[in-house]
This record gives structure tokens, sequence and C-alpha cells, in this order.
């Protein structure tokens, strides 16, 4: 006979509504800004072979989040003597006081299985039963965060962040008092960490355009890091000096599209040409009906003045043949450093330690971190490394042009060149000279590719 049971409940989303006064402002504190979400499964089998098997899941969720709506400050935009076009890059000045969003959820998953298999052999030769139980189990605490504020309208920056938890349980089933304390203990600070990542932007908007002179142009900027922190697996003891392992990269964009025809018609007679009114305003051409009559010097002049603006004419739109440009330029840095063996706090940092790894390399700077980890005592003394000191480097550009030499002729041109570094290198703590070999096994590798193309 196989026997199975199976049983559970769950509540989905849970948020309280309608405690706030009608058309009352929103405030952080407020319980609506919260929701809660819990699940319980149970699975209990046994048969011929098994003698018992639970498999039992806890999972909850913690739901945070608020949103505002603030206004700009703008100090400058009802004054007068900012009315001037050239005063717009003043009178259009804001700034944002509040940000726009902030919240957290947090995840807590709780796995725990219970296998007894029946010792079938023993029962048949009146040995003793050596069958054990088996327990596999998990308790994991996941958190995750983003906020988000636009300073103003031109600057914006983002952060999100994921912290990842593991809460030890005594070995075997949970089944005293001593071990439950265990459990509550370890529960304190969310468990032990796993893993951190963190990644922000901001991103500029150049106010270019707000100059009249520089009106065909909009440029933008974005500057994106990103800081891993990533421990040990518990399996290594402390005496093996394996240490954790960072990472960290900067991405920085720039953008650049110019609407060449609104240059071009910063010139007058560029700009009567590109509206269609090159040849406004011009007599029609009388007939010559007999070739033998005199010429009438008045009509040559009119055919050569016709003749040079014809050619003007020409020579501007070869002049003015390109339409629309832009450019893109993105360069991408990265670092990657073991043998670390400060924990991640606030941030990715531990302030237990010196704020290691510091904010200059949560943030996403390139500077050879290992010198100042030395230094700080945050390296290992590891004597046999498997995992390598690495930095990357890619550099992508893209450019994109808009062609019309003639009416009936229009041509895309579009061109790439990519272009990519990589170094890794072992960092070894030699016990003999009491130094740390920074630059073991070096390998740099790289490729380059270009293209262009045309329709």
């Amino acid at each position: 006979m196989d026997y199975t049971k199976r049983k559970g409940y769950n509540f989905t989303n849970v948020r309280i509504e309608g405690l706030k006064r009608k058309n009352a402002k929103p405030m952080p504190w407020d319980i609506s800004n919260f929701a809660v979400t819990y699940a319980y499964t149970e699975m209990f089998k046994r048969n011929v072979n098994i003698d018992h098997n639970l498999i039992k899941q806890y999972r909850g969720n913690l739901t945070y989040g608020f949103n505002l709506q603030p206004k700009s400050w703008k100090p400058f935009s009802k004054m007068k003597i900012f009315e001037n076009k050239w005063f717009g890059l003043i009178k259009d000045f804001n700034l944002q006081p509040l940000p726009n969003r902030f919240g957290f959820t947090m995840d807590v998953t709780r796995n725990y299985s219970e296998l007894l298999n029946r010792d079938i052999t023993s029962f048949y030769t009146n040995d003793v039963n050596k069958t054990l139980t088996q327990y596999n189990k998990q308790f994991l605490i996941n958190r995750n965060y983003d906020f988000r504020w636009d300073l103003c309208k031109a600057l914006k920056f983002d952060y999100t962040a994921t912290n990842e938890g593991r809460v030890l349980e005594p070995f075997g089933a949970i089944d005293t008092r001593e071990k439950k304390d265990t459990i509550k203990q370890n529960l304190k600070g969310f468990g032990e960490n796993v893993s951190f990542r963190q990644a922000f932007n901001v991103n500029y908007n150049v106010p270019i355009n707000k100059i009249p002179i520089l009106d065909f142009a909009s440029l933008s900027y974005r500057y994106g890091g990103t800081y891993t922190w990533t421990r040990r697996p518990f399996a290594v003891v402390d005496s093996m000096n394996i240490g954790n392992t960072i990472q960290n990269t900067n991405t920085q964009n720039f953008t650049g599209t110019f609407n060449m025809i609104s240059l071009y018609n910063k010139i007058p007679y560029f700009k009567r040409i590109n509206s269609g009114q090159s040849k406004a305003g011009k007599g029609l051409r009388p007939n010559e009906k007999n070739n033998n009559a005199p010429v009438d010097s008045n009509k040559t002049t009119f055919k050569n003045s016709d003749n040079f603006k014809d050619i003007g004419e020409f020579l501007a739109r070869a002049l003015m043949m390109i339409k629309n440009v832009s450019v893109t330029y993105q360069l991408t840095n990265g670092t990657g450093l073991p043998n670390f063996r400060p924990s991640s706090q606030y941030m990715g940092m531990d302030f237990r330690d010196g704020q290691a790894p510091g904010l200059g390399f949560v943030a996403g700077s390139q500077e050879d971190i290992r010198p100042k980890a030395l230094a700080n005592g945050w390296l290992t003394l590891a004597e046999f490394q498997t995992s390598p000191y690495t930095r990357m480097k890619t550099e992508n550009k893209t450019y994109r042009a808009s062609i019309e030499p003639h009416g009936s002729l229009k041509i895309e041109l579009n061109g790439t060149q990519n272009k990519s570094y990589n170094l890794t290198e072992f960092m070894r703590w030699d016990p003999i000279t009491q130094r740390y070999e920074f630059h073991e096994s070096p390998n740099e590798t790289g490729n380059f590719s270009s293209s262009i193309f045309s329709l």
C-alpha cells in the first residue's frame, strides 16, 4: 500500500486599507504600504519501502513600498529677467527635494524533510536495523531594497540591492529546546550572509539644448556601478585560509544626437533652401521666338543670374547632405578579488573592519585594491589559491548617420568598433619570504572588431 497525505494553506498579498481619513496625505509609516504573504505545505508519504517521508515548506514575504509625487522647486521660473531665451538654462533650473520611491521586500523560505527507508534486509537476516533517518534542511532569508530619486529633471539616481542570508540549523531533527533556541539565536541578523549584490545608476541629460546656439544637439551621460560580495563555501574550514570574493564593475555611457538640419537652418540662406523657398520670386523666362533676332542683354544677365543661383543651391545641398548624426560611446571596467577576509554588513561594506573594502571600490573604482587590502589586513594568508585576481575592460563605439546627397538618394551609414581586454593572475602568500605575491602566472587576452554598414 502506498499512502500519501498533503495539506497546506496560504495568504497572499494581505494588505490593510482604509484606516486613513478620506483625502489624507499618504505618509511613509502608513500600514497600507505593507503587504504580507504566508504559505505552508506539507506532504507525508509511506509505503512498503519507505517508513516515512515528511516534507515541509514554509514561505513568508513582507513587502514595503512608498511612492511619492514630489514637486520640483523652480526658483527662477517666474523671474522676468530670465525671459530671454539665452537665459533658458537658468530659468529652467529645478531641484526635487524628496525621493520618488523607496521600498524593500523580505522573502523567508524554510524547507525541511525527513526520509527513513525500511530495512528489509535485516528483517530476513534477523540483524540489527541499521537504517538511519536522513535529513535535508534549508533556511534562507533574502532581502531586496530599491530606491529612486530624480534630483532634477535632468539628473536621476536609482539603487537596488539584494542580500541573501542562510540560517544555520543543528544536525538532525529539531526536537529539543536547545536546538530550537539555537535556530532563534541564528535568526538574529537574518542569518549568515551568503551573498550581497548592489547596482546603481546615475543618468544625466546634459542641458546643452537650452543654449540657443546648441539647440540642435542632445547629450546624455550614464554612470552605472555594481558590487558583489560572495561568501566562501560553508564546507571550508578557517584553517584553509580561503576567503570571500568581491567584484565590482563600472560603466560609463555617452550618447550624442545631432539634428544637422536645425544647425543648417541657423544660416538664413540654408534655411530658405530647406524650406523650399529658394526659387521664390523668380520670373518666367521669355522664350526666344527668332534665333536670328538680336540678343537682349537684360535676358542674358537674367539667365546668368539663374545659373549662379542653381549652382549655389547645388553646392549648398551638397554641404547639407548629412541630415542626422548619433554617436554612442560605452566604457566598462571590472575587478575581481579573492582571499577577501571581511564580511558584508551595510551597503556591502564591513564597518567592523575599517569599512572594508571602502566606498571607492563599492562605487566601482578601478584602482588596484590589493596593496590597500594587504596593508589593512583584509587578505587571508592563502598559500594555495585556485581563484585568480581579474581585471577586465571593454570599449564600444557606435555611430549612425543619415545622408541625402540627392532627394531621390538616401544613405544610412552605421558603424561599430569594439575592444576588450582581460587580465587574470594569481595571488599567493609565501610563508618563507612572508610576502604576498600578486603577479603569479599572469594571462592577458583581448579582442578587437570594427564594422561599417551602409544602406
